[in-house]
């Protein structure tokens, strides 16, 4: 079996909650790979816990597109975004309350391969 060869790298930055009246972690460190839609993860999320996320994009164009996947270190292991990229910075809004949340926006530094 052949791996698909990795296609982007990046690094996961931090986060910014709509709900601000709770203690959440706004800097998640960790990395992200992709290999052409589908994507893996490992980072500290907000609630202070390691998260291993393993996703599939897609796209509607070069710059817009969702992201589906399954995630550790939540009550609910599903999760969702939609995703803008401008150069290399990636701005992830995160719509769908897990673990209480209300929604976020992550930032991820991302360059292809």
């Amino acid at each position: 079996m052949t791996l698909p060869a990795l296609t982007a790298i990046g690094i996961i930055l931090g986060s910014y909650h709509v709900d601000a009246s709770r203690d959440y972690q706004q800097f998640n460190p960790g990395i992200l790979v992709e290999a052409g839609a589908n994507v893996a993860s490992v980072y500290r999320n907000s609630n202070d816990r390691t998260t291993v996320l393993l996703g599939r994009r897609f796209a509607f164009n070069e710059h817009v597109g969702v992201m589906a996947a399954v995630c550790s270190g939540y009550r609910r292991p599903v999760c969702a975004a939609i995703y803008v990229r401008a150069g290399p910075l990636e701005l992830a809004i995160i719509p769908i309350p897990n673990d209480g949340h209300k929604g976020a926006l992550g930032l991820v530094f991302r360059t292809a391969l």
